[in-house]
């Protein structure tokens, strides 16, 4: 484009009939129903880009995924067709379908709501009011859309109107930007002043620890850290410590201001060392467990407080994400794009990557297949929080398990660590790659490190699991079989575990026991054998890498 020419946009309306107009004033609004969700559902989100499988469940739910993907093609050119000369303001990359957000002009962005809704006259305007289809997921995600819409429209009565124009970062939402105010919709951590004994340290250490515990809930997306108690509920954290002759003894405890209720509490001396204190196990240990119970007690806390939803769903997500089976990682997707269209997050990006390495691990699609999928969601997720410890201890699995490509994973890892020193996945995923990098020692102490001073949250057997690939790695056969027999049992449909188990049953000369997992593992895979597992396509690189397949029976049954 020539210097000074201007940007030609295309303008939509998105506030009562849906409409897209050129910049001459030129309809453009598609005839097809289908084609109209489609650019709605590209519109309304903040970023104006979405996966492919995301599009396809919303617009074809009832259809595989094969026939889905091709009617997402053919309605993609139809739609270029309708656009006319803007149909490059339509882009399809790998894996998203996004629209150009310099050339988008989205009427509930671009105009202040009390304006739009005066245009309506006395008649409370609706958000793509003439818009329907018959599928179910669709018909969820615009209910959603317009309950969000209703609220801010009850909210123009208890806020001042503005009389002066939107600003330019008002015009261009962000990948964060959200139509709901993602503060007013998200509980709360607080932090009460501390009590110490003594001077100096204790009150230093009081602190750092109570910002330690606030930070890691937040990082979950799941609260916000402030000043002072607000709305929706929230809980407050204290902090105390006292000073020993060899020993610092710190005691925390999180309150329900609203009852002024005790609702946990943990104590634990740490000892003096030379070594900063944020980095000895034992108080990294009590700091992952209060952030999980305060995770925990936030969600029992917001049960009848429809506002911070996203929270809740977030949380339900991950939960059912760890049970592992295929029924409820599909409904735990689903969950985290409610959640991501409530309160856009980074976090629930890199779960929803995250989840990809269930569904090949644990059922076997094709990884190759959701390269590019995968990718797309870390890249956005470490763009909107690129600092948070957690989205980068997820992107480093996903890049080792689902790429694989170690030195990526290395690398995110080691960042995730320099954030928060005390993250049990950036720990665990450390340990991870540098075993795949050869450095076997290092990575099952690092490993090994991430149980000690893990909390008790939902993926704490998968710690449990992949230390003992690591130790299956390291050489350490008999720590391999303690720790996957440990995963074993706090998860018994973890597939994992059982493939492991069956080679070093046998390295260790247990033919029964091998027999035993064996056929507990063909009740889950009826396909499954040795043989199979020495395939590239099988997730088993950890096996294959070990060596423990290279002795064993492939035709044992």
């Amino acid at each position: 484009m020539a210097e000074g020419q201007s940007i030609e946009r295309l303008h939509v309306s998105v506030v009562g009939v849906f409409r897209i107009v050129g910049s001459d004033g030129e309809d453009l609004t598609p005839s097809g129903s289908r084609a109209k969700c489609l650019f709605a559902l590209l519109a309304l989100p903040p970023g104006r880009k979405r996966a492919r499988s995301w599009l396809q469940d919303k617009l074809w739910s009832d259809r595989q995924q094969k026939q889905g993907s091709d009617s997402l093609r053919q309605e993609l050119s139809n739609l270029r067709r309708d656009l006319g000369p803007y149909k490059d303001c339509l882009l399809a990359e790998p894996g998203i379908v996004a629209l150009d957000a310099e050339r988008i002009q989205v009427d509930r962005y671009q105009e202040p709501l009390s304006k739009l809704a005066a245009e309506h006259g006395p008649e409370r305007p609706e958000l793509l009011e003439d818009l329907h289809i018959q599928d179910p997921e669709f018909q969820d995600w615009l209910r959603q859309q317009r309950t969000h819409f209703e609220a801010e429209l009850d909210s123009l009565a208890e806020a001042p109107i503005a009389t002066h124009p939107p600003t330019e970062l008002q015009r261009t939402p962000t990948l964060l930007a959200t139509p709901i105010s993602s503060k007013a919709a998200r509980p709360w951590i607080c932090i009460r002043p501390s009590e110490v004994t003594g001077s100096g340290k204790p009150s230093f250490y009081a602190r750092i620890i109570s910002e330690a515990i606030a930070l890691g809930v937040k990082e979950q997306g799941v609260a916000r850290v402030v000043g002072a108690p607000a709305e929706p509920p929230g809980l407050e954290l204290q902090v105390e410590t006292t000073q020993l002759e060899d020993s610092h003894v710190v005691h925390v405890s999180l309150w329900n201001p609203a009852e002024n209720a005790l609702v946990w509490s943990g104590t634990q001396e740490v000892p003096r060392r030379r070594e900063f204190i944020l980095n000895i196990a034992t108080l990294q240990r009590l700091i992952n467990q209060t952030v999980d119970i305060a995770i925990f007690e936030i969600k029992l806390l917001l049960s009848d407080h429809d506002a911070a939803k996203a929270t809740i769903l977030g949380i339900e997500a991950v939960q059912l994400m760890f049970q592992g089976e295929r029924d409820g990682l599909g409904k735990a997707d689903k969950l985290l794009d409610s959640a991501f269209d409530r309160s856009p997050r980074g976090i629930a990006l890199a779960w929803k990557a995250y989840l990809r390495t269930f569904l090949a691990g644990e059922h076997r699609t094709d990884r190759a297949a959701q390269s590019d999928e995968v990718r797309s969601m870390i890249r956005d997720a470490l763009q909107a929080e690129p600092h948070n410890s957690t989205i980068l201890a997820l992107a480093s699995h996903v890049h080792s398990f689902v790429l694989g490509e170690y030195e990526a994973a290395h690398e995110l890892a080691e960042a995730s660590l320099k954030y928060n020193p005390s993250n049990p996945l950036g720990l665990v995923y450390l340990g991870r790659a540098k075993s795949y990098l050869g450095d076997f020692e290092n990575g099952y102490i690092l490993a090994n490190r991430a149980r000690e001073v893990a909390g008790p949250g939902p993926y704490r057997y998968t710690i449990d699991f992949m230390c003992g690939v690591t130790a299956a790695l390291a050489g350490r056969h008999d720590e391999a079989l303690r720790l996957q027999e440990l995963a074993r049992r706090l998860h018994p449909g973890y597939r994992a575990p059982l493939r492991y188990l069956v080679a070093l049953y046998l390295k260790l000369g247990q033919r029964d026991m091998a027999l035993g997992v064996l056929q507990e593992l063909k009740l889950m895979e009826p396909d499954f054998s040795l043989r199979l597992m020495r395939e590239q396509s099988y997730p088993s690189a950890g096996l294959r890498s070990s060596g423990l397949l290279d002795s064993v029976d492939e035709d044992f049954n």
